[in-house]
């Protein structure tokens, strides 16, 4: 240990590496970026193509299986999802852990690539890229009581200044439509200047144009020719000449010509009032706070320029919410830091405490800039990890300096007993450091959205333990030999005494008693394993929330009218059940449903989003999670309640449903009958409610079998037909223009249609390729039937997922899905060919399970590697981890004070206590090893446990201090991690009172057997050589 002895002898190094390190992570700490959560990639590869005017079944049939069959050989692949609905296809590629996303994406690409050709010719080019999960940073909503165009043309303006500050990403806007040149065509005047769609379409694409035309010369001058054409305004589309057999029409002549906007697609209120919203992403290493404060000087900036009457609104603003949770969590570390320092205080003289406690910062400063170094950002998640360490990264200069002080005190010269007293401890001082890299390493190895969110934690803390290792052997050893003095009895804390008298009296009690003893800790053991196995468990628990959203889908024929009267009848239940100075803001999308859980967002007059904001948990007492539990019981018993109301509100990182059931099979109408039997038997299950099905029959389809040999005959085909009646719905885009700064749509469209669009579509005429008129009956076959309103496919099989939620008092989502599963189970040998599977929270929750256990039984070993290296013994370490088990009971303890169901943070808290609560126990027997060498084993015993009696103590209430402000964290973000601590915290607490008597009580019984089998041994040995003797 060459560094102790450098350290030691050059005082002024060591004061400036400290100096350096602090600096440095402070000056780091200014600079790197802060968001709430961190961002994280996944292996998900996305394939999206829009194929606009298709039906779902099309989409299906002609673009979703063929890109699927030709990507399906790829080994890379681990999962295929897609949906197919109306004029769009998403294919979701689910990869194996460790592959590249990027790579796998160029892979995929050239696959669609081959494939283009059998594609249909409409489609829009695919578009395949890897997935990255966005986290919205603020919403912003400009309304108010003005003309809608008026509104309109200020949140534009709004909209191109938010777009040019710095950091801002991806912006989706909401209750805003696209303009439009209608064309709108007279089909009577179309038949009379024997014209067609078509025809009226070349007129004006070749009207339109805006080309470059290559480059002339002149002398010494070049000259770029440009070709201009572009339209731009009503009356110049009027006056585009049609060619007919009579001359020339203007396009006057046979339709008129308004500049509107898209078919509205989405609506936006905020507050009850009609709204254009804004949800805006940050890009992806930008600052989320310094981005906000943009935004928001952009906005005061624009509010003076806004006619009366419109108003902005700031809603779901992250950096507020990271700012304050950011604040909290660092008064939970200074309250921390304050419990150490004060636990510190109370068992070492003031000088012992100061330089201990220096480590703190040292180990905090020097992690920052691991973090700067590997790319950590600092958010919640970090910043919990950096709390959670807080007493244990002073264990190893807890175990250092007292062993000093010890030196010290007796007689010996500080700069020696520094050296010695260091070297004493390094090795186990550098095992419990390794034991606790080894408890969080595997947590690394945690795949998908969560394991990736939690991994953070167990990195931050693997640097801060690096850092306060090399502190504990390169910075402290100087100030140890520097400021360390001897300590009188008076200066010595009596009280400390006393208690090591009593914990020594009880010890050669337990010693005596030590069969008796172990047989009362056993038993208390499995009657808490016991207790243990019939908690309930959940992946996180929620006990209040700042905000939730309300996922509304009505009857499927419904239009956005209809919609919107149900979202403003829960704005009004909301309003009416909410006290005012809970309810901040809400905010409703009408036609966009952003909560469907399969990367998708779904679309379509039906549907809606309601997010529903409430002040700070500071600004108020009530519990915003029992008030959305209020809302909803209103809105389920209302008489105008929609087909489904999912209320949700999530804590943590994105999760699945709690029930989420996937019904794969090939026919829809089967799929549909288990789906409703599946509905129908979770309805009975208490606790369970907002009950769906994704499998929906969608608006009346009118399919088109067209004649192609008739057609042929007539110089038609499909794509003229469909064009045809594509006019006579949405329209047909002629060309593209600019309206201002935006693009815009010229689209030919017949004048309104009567009702009956059978009867319409069947006498609806023509023309042929020699000039004459045919209905498009006497060439289509026209027929209604029922269409699926998006086709869901996992593992290139249809499927039918039925989800659910869960109320957390009744039950748990693993019961749920338990029961579920047995129905299913019955119920599908019924139905040959049919199967299902857990997706959701349930799948969520299995994944990142399998991969704890394995990562639990990855630290058991390297644990026992460690150890046994360190004892040379292959059994003295079962000796030590032997308290693991006995420290669950702590675990169990603090969860069931929590009242609250065991969670997946409480998993891996649990975890992590592996490696922290050996620690002690290999100090102490590393120390009894060493006394044994001289001493009988009781009493090499008895001085090993009064030795090491109070750093045992100090260590464990310093990391039991540095956790104690996690551990009732009840509200924020954070929330879901505060089990973590407790399990950390609570199991390391009575892990300790546990090993200071079983560790002892262990290390006699096995020397009892080892004596045993020696004596037995001996006394066979010594039969057999009498017998010998006697047979000679």
């Amino acid at each position: 240990m060459n560094l102790i002895g450098f350290s030691i002898r050059n005082p002024v190094f060591s004061n400036l590496l400290m100096v350096g390190v602090i600096i440095s992570g402070f000056l780091i700490y200014l600079s790197l970026p802060l968001e709430t959560f961190p961002s994280v990639g996944l292996e998900i590869v996305t394939v999206r193509t829009s194929y606009q005017g298709a039906t779902a079944e099309d989409v299906e049939r002609l673009v979703t299986i063929p890109i699927e069959e030709e990507i399906s050989d790829l080994s890379a692949i681990d999962k295929v999802r897609s949906v197919s609905s109306e004029g769009s296809s998403v294919i979701v590629i689910e990869l194996r852990p460790g592959e590249d996303p990027v790579k796998i994406a160029q892979d995929v690409e050239s696959r669609v690539s081959q494939v283009r050709s059998r594609l249909p010719e409409g489609i829009e080019e695919p578009i395949v890229k890897e997935f990255e999960p966005n986290f919205p940073l603020i919403n912003v909503s400009i309304g108010g009581t003005v003309d809608p165009l008026i509104l309109r043309a200020e949140a534009l303006k709004l909209r191109d200044k938010i777009r040019l500050v710095k950091g801002v990403g991806s912006l989706t806007t909401s209750g805003m439509s696209d303009p439009v040149f209608w064309v709108e065509i007279d089909p009577l005047k179309l038949r009379q200047h024997n014209l067609s769609i078509g025809e009226v379409k070349e007129a004006i694409e070749g009207r339109n144009i805006d080309l470059p035309a290559g480059k002339m010369r002149q002398g010494e001058f070049e000259y770029l020719i440009r070709t201009k054409g572009k339209l731009r305004s009503e009356n110049e589309i009027l006056s585009i000449p049609l060619p007919t057999g009579n001359g020339q029409v203007p396009v006057s002549s046979i339709a008129t010509v308004r500049i509107g906007t898209e078919k509205e697609v989405t609506r936006s209120r905020i507050n009850g009032r009609p709204a254009v919203s804004f949800l805006i992403n940050k890009q992806k290493n930008a600052h989320a706070v310094e981005t906000v404060k943009r935004i928001h000087k952009e906005i005061d900036a624009a509010r003076g320029e806004f006619p009366e009457g419109i108003e902005v609104f700031i809603t779901n603003d992250k950096s507020v919410v990271a700012q304050k949770r950011f604040s909290t969590m660092l008064k939970s570390g200074s309250i921390g830091l304050v419990l150490v320092l004060v636990v510190l205080a109370l068992f070492l003289n003031p000088r012992a405490a100061a330089i201990t406690a220096a480590g703190i910062p040292i180990s905090f400063f020097g992690a920052l800039v691991l973090m700067k170094m590997f790319g950590i950002t600092l958010n919640l998640i970090s910043m919990f990890g950096m709390v959670l360490v807080i007493g244990i990264v002073v264990d190893d200069a807890v175990v250092v300096v007292e062993n000093v002080q010890r030196y010290v005190t007796s007689g010996m010269k500080a700069s020696k007993a520094a050296l010695i007293g260091t070297r004493e401890v390094a090795v186990p001082v550098m095992a419990t450091v390794l034991t606790n890299l080894a408890a969080f390493l595997p947590l690394l190895i945690a795949g998908g959205l969560i394991g990736k969110f939690l991994s953070i934690i167990p990195q931050v803390a693997i640097l801060a333990l690096l850092v306060s290792l090399i502190e504990a052997f390169v910075i402290m050893p100087s100030h140890c030999a520097e400021f360390l003095k001897p300590v009188t009895k008076n200066q010595s804390r009596k009280w400390v005494i006393a208690l090591r008298a009593t914990y020594m009296k009880a010890l050669v009690f337990v010693l005596r008693k030590r069969y008796a003893a172990m047989t009362v800790m056993f038993a208390v053991l499995f009657v808490s394993l016991a207790v243990a196995a019939r908690m309930p468990v959940v992946i996180f628990y929620l006990r209040d929330t700042m905000e939730y959203i309300v996922r509304v889908r009505m009857p499927a024929q419904s239009n956005l009218d209809y919609t919107e009267s149900s979202v403003k009848h829960i704005e009004e239940i909301t309003r009416s059940e909410t006290p005012p100075h809970v309810l901040k803001n809400i905010l409703s999308v009408v036609g966009v449903d952003s909560g469907g859980g399969d990367d998708v967002t779904t679309t379509g007059d039906h549907v809606a989003t309601i997010f529903v904001e409430y002040e700070d948990f500071e600004k108020r007492s009530e519990n915003g999670k029992e008030i959305m539990n209020k809302v909803r019981g209103r809105v389920a018993h209302s008489v105008a309640a929609p087909e489904v109301a999912d209320f949700v509100a999530e804590v943590g990182p994105p999760v699945g449903k709690p029930v989420n059931v996937r019904i794969m099979g090939g026919d829809s109408r089967v799929l549909e009958e288990i789906s409703m039997r599946l509905e129908r038997f979770l309805a009975d299950v208490p606790g369970v409610y907002g009950i769906s099905s994704d499998l929906i029959w969608g608006k009346s389809e009118v399919n088109l079998n067209v004649d192609e040999k008739k057609a042929s005959e007539l110089g038609l085909n499909t794509t003229k037909i469909a064009r045809e009646v594509r006019a006579l719905g949405d329209g047909v885009d002629a060309a593209l223009t600019r309206v201002g700064k935006e693009e815009a749509s010229i689209r030919l469209k017949y004048r309104s249609p009567p009702a009956d669009v059978v009867s319409l579509l069947n006498t609806h005429q023509i023309k042929t390729a020699q000039g004459g008129r045919i209905t498009l009956g006497s060439v289509a076959d026209i027929e209604v039937q029922p269409a699926l309103l998006d086709i869901r496919r996992v593992n290139y099989r249809r499927t039918a997922t039925v989800t659910a939620e869960v109320d957390q008092a009744i039950t748990t989502s693993n019961r749920a899905n338990s029961e579920a599963g047995k129905f299913l189970s019955g119920l599908l040998g019924d139905y040959p060919g049919y199967s299902f599977e857990f997706g959701g929270e349930e799948e969520d929750f299995a994944a990142a399970l399998q991969d704890i256990v394995r990562a639990s039984i990855i630290a058991f070993m390297l644990i026992y590697i460690v150890l046994a290296s360190i004892l040379n013994s292959y059994s003295q370490p079962f000796i030590i981890m032997s308290v693991m088990p006995f420290a669950l009971i702590g675990v169990l303890f603090g969860v069931l004070l929590r009242a609250e169901p065991f969670t997946l943070p409480a998993i891996i808290g649990t975890i992590a206590l592996m490696g922290v609560v050996v620690n002690d126990s290999l100090v102490l027997m590393d120390f009894i090893n060493r006394r044994r060498r001289n001493m009988k084993r009781i009493f090499a015993v008895a001085v090993a446990a009064k030795y090491r009696f109070r750093p045992i103590i100090i260590t464990s209430l310093t990391t039991f201090g540095g956790l104690s402000s996690l551990m009732y964290q009840t509200r924020g973000e954070t929330s879901f991690l505060a089990p973590m601590a407790i399990a950390l915290g609570f199991g390391l607490l009575f892990g300790t009172v546990i090993l200071l008597f079983i560790v002892p009580v262990l290390y006699i019984l096995l020397d009892d057997a080892k004596s045993f089998i020696v004596t037995r041994v001996s006394a066979s040995s010594a039969l057999r050589a009498a017998r010998r003797f006697a047979g000679r």
